[in-house]
C-alpha cells in the first residue's frame, strides 16, 4: 500500500514537473522573459535589454516569415492585407502607452525634430527612433521593426528556394551595407531578422546538442560575468560604468547569438492559454514599463530604491496582463477575423493560433 502510495506520488509530482516545464518552455513565456530583462535592464545596472531586442528581432523575422507564408500569402491583396494587420496589432497599445508617458511627462517637447516628423511617429510608429526625445524609449525598436516588415514579404521571396550557401551569403553582403549605411545598431538588428527569415525558410529545429551547448555557454558566460568581481562591469553598466563596460553591446551580441537555437526552439514548443497571454502581455510589457518607470523614478516617493523597484515590477506584470486581456484582446479579435475572412479559401489558417505569439515585443 505505502509503495503504490510512493509512486503514485511520484508520478503525479513528475506529471506536473513536466506540465511545468512545458509552460517554462513554452514561446509566449519565453517572450515575456525576453520583455523583463528590458525591464530589469533599465530599472537596474544589469544591461541585458539590447540581448532581449536582438532575440526579439529573431523571433520576429520568423514568426513572420511563417505567417506571410501561411497566412497572408493566401489573402486577397495580400500585401494590403499583411500591412494593415501589422499596423493594427502594434498601434492600438502604442497608442495607449504613449498617452500614459506624455501625461507622466507633459513638459517635452519635439525638440529640433519638426512637429510634423513628432506627431507622425507618435500616430504611426514610422521615424520614431530619430526623435530627439522618446515619449517611450524602447519603442524605437518598432520603428525598425515596422520598417522591416515593410521589406519582408520581399525577402521572403528572395530567400524561397535559394541555397543555404547563397542566403548566407546575401545575409553577410547585406548586413555589410546596412552597417555602413544604417549603423552598427541597425544592421545588427537586421541581421537578427534576416537569421529569424532563415531559420523560418529552412524549417531549422536544432538538436539537442546544440540546444545543450548554447544554452550552456549563455548561463555559464552571464554567470561568470556576474560572479566575478573583475567582469562584473561587462553586463553591469549603469550611471557609473566600470572599465570594461565597452564590451557590454560586443557581450550581449554574443549571448543572442548563442540563444538563438533556444528562440527556434520555442516556436516548436506548445503554447496553451497562459502561454498565449503572456505572449501578447510580452508587448504590453515592453512598452508599459518605460512610462511607470519614468514616474516611479520622478515621483520622490519616500521609501527606498530597491523597495521602489519591486512595486515597479509588480505594477507592471499586473498591469501588463491585465491591459492585455482587457484592452487589446479585445481588439485584436476583430483584426484576427477581418484577416480570415480575405483569405482566398475561407479556411482558417493552421498557423492562427499563433496569433498571440507574432506580434512584435521588442
Amino acid at each position: 500500500m505505502k509503495l503504490s502510495f510512493i509512486r503514485f506520488l511520484v508520478g503525479d509530482v513528475f506529471r506536473e514537473s513536466v506540465i511545468m516545464v512545458e509552460r517554462l518552455t513554452g514561446p509566449g513565456t519565453f517572450r515575456y522573459f525576453l520583455a523583463t530583462l528590458v525591464l530589469v535592464a533599465h530599472s537596474t545596472r544589469v544591461n541585458l535589454g539590447s540581448a532581449a531586442v536582438y532575440i526579439f528581432f529573431t523571433l520576429s523575422g520568423y514568426w513572420i516569415t511563417v505567417m506571410w507564408q501561411s497566412k497572408y500569402s493566401k489573402t486577397e491583396n495580400p500585401y494590403f492585407t499583411y500591412l494593415v494587420s501589422r499596423f493594427w496589432r502594434l498601434l492600438p497599445l502604442f497608442w495607449i502607452c504613449g498617452v500614459i508617458a506624455l501625461l507622466i511627462q507633459p513638459w517635452h517637447h519635439a525638440g529640433s525634430s519638426s512637429l510634423v516628423h513628432y506627431w507622425g511617429s507618435q500616430i504611426a510608429i514610422l521615424g520614431y527612433h530619430s526623435l530627439d526625445w522618446l515619449p517611450i524609449l524602447p519603442a524605437w525598436s518598432l520603428d525598425v521593426e515596422m520598417q522591416f516588415y515593410l521589406l519582408a514579404p520581399l525577402a521572403i521571396l528572395v530567400m524561397t528556394g535559394g541555397s543555404r550557401i547563397w542566403t548566407l551569403f546575401g545575409i553577410a553582403v547585406g548586413s555589410a551595407l546596412a552597417s555602413k549605411f544604417l549603423g552598427e545598431n541597425l544592421a545588427s538588428c537586421a541581421i537578427f531578422f534576416a537569421i529569424g527569415i532563415v531559420a523560418a525558410q529552412m524549417k531549422w529545429r536544432p538538436g539537442k546538442a546544440l540546444l545543450a551547448g548554447s544554452g550552456m555557454l549563455v548561463i555559464l558566460g552571464v554567470g561568470v560575468c556576474l560572479a566575478v568581481p573583475a567582469l562584473r562591469s561587462i553586463l553591469c553598466v549603469g550611471t557609473h560604468p566600470g572599465p570594461l563596460s565597452m564590451w557590454n553591446i560586443p557581450a550581449q551580441i554574443t549571448i543572442s547569438f548563442l540563444a538563438i537555437p533556444y528562440a527556434i526552439w520555442t516556436t516548436s514548443r506548445r503554447s496553451d492559454r497562459v502561454d498565449k497571454t503572456l505572449a501578447d502581455a510580452s508587448y504590453a510589457l515592453y512598452l508599459l514599463h518605460w512610462p511607470l518607470l519614468e514616474a516611479a523614478m520622478t515621483g520622490h516617493l519616500p521609501v527606498s530604491r530597491w523597495l521602489l523597484t519591486g512595486l515597479l515590477y509588480v505594477a507592471t506584470i499586473g498591469l501588463s496582463i491585465g491591459m492585455t486581456l482587457w484592452i487589446d484582446n479585445p481588439i485584436q479579435k476583430p483584426r484576427s477575423r477581418w484577416v480570415n475572412s480575405r483569405s482566398r479559401r475561407r479556411t482558417t489558417s493552421p498557423v492562427a493560433d499563433t496569433a498571440a505569439i507574432e506580434a512584435s515585443g521588442s
